[in-house]
């Protein structure tokens, strides 16, 4: 038991990992896209520097309009940049409070279930971005198969509709299969074996075809949010020099750029 539960708890900290090369993945991807779509016009590069202007000056205005009238954004980004690796712990007091005597007459049954309950909330401590990420993903599925079921013009452009008939039933029983056991834990009810088996089963199915979608949950909550907080946890001086300056120099240089090669 020791064992498989390392093993898995491995399995889980490897699907952390992987969120994290898909998020570097997609942002190199978004760079040579954004690279190309800005050289491939001189008024592209224009507007990019107008861009890069505007987000410099937005870095200041919290510290214009005082900082305290954005209490929730600046509490919600500093949490998360003080904020370090989940706990290895569950996260739910389900999976970490003893059974009542008496509660189930089979303790070989409890202990079993316990353990897949506490591998649960392991699960939800550590791959929070790829629950997020299976979450948006399963329902663009099941938007996307209930519009190629009422629009024709869709039909049309996407002929085969199997996959994503299959993808879309996946997401369904996952998200379903996922209350369900959010269900059992919050009644403190412990959830049947197979449920969890079928559950994770499904879980990797659907990661590891939606891994984009965990991606970019990641680089909103993570980078943005540490950039966001950065503006909060630092005085006006800084962020005119680390980010406003920099960010409106350089988009003066590009518009400079762009005007001569227009």
């Amino acid at each position: 038991m020791v064992t498989s539960h390392n093993y898995f708890r491995e399995y889980i900290q490897f699907r952390s990992w992987m969120v994290v090369f898909a998020a570097v993945f997609l942002a190199v991807v978004g760079m040579i896209v954004l690279a190309f779509l800005i050289t491939s016009s001189p008024a592209n590069i224009h507007r990019f520097g107008l861009l890069l202007q505007f987000l410099g000056g937005l870095s200041i205005v919290p510290h214009v309009i005082g900082r305290q009238h954005l209490g929730w954004l600046r509490n919600a980004a500093a949490a998360r940049v003080e904020r370090g690796d989940p706990p290895d712990q569950p996260v739910d007091g389900a999976a970490s409070q003893p059974a009542e005597e008496g509660a189930n007459p089979n303790p070989a049954q409890a202990t079993t279930s316990d353990d897949m309950e506490a591998s649960f909330a392991y699960y939800q401590a550590h791959n929070l971005h790829i629950v997020l990420g299976n979450t948006f993903f399963s329902l663009s599925l099941m938007a996307l198969f209930a519009a190629l079921l009422f629009i024709p013009q869709l039909r049309a452009l996407i002929p085969d509709q199997i996959f994503p008939a299959v993808l879309a039933f996946i997401g369904f029983f996952w998200l379903n299969l996922f209350m369900l056991i959010q269900i059992f834990l919050f009644l403190r009810v412990p959830a049947p074996a197979g449920l969890l088996s079928w559950f994770f089963s499904l879980d990797f199915v659907l990661s590891m075809l939606g891994l984009g979608f965990a991606g970019v949950v990641y680089i909103l909550s993570n980078w943005l949010a540490k950039s966001v907080g950065y503006v909060f946890q630092n005085g006006l001086r800084r962020v005119l020099m680390v980010i406003t300056l920099p960010t409106v120099l350089t988009g003066l240089l590009l518009e400079i750029l762009a005007a001569f090669l227009g």
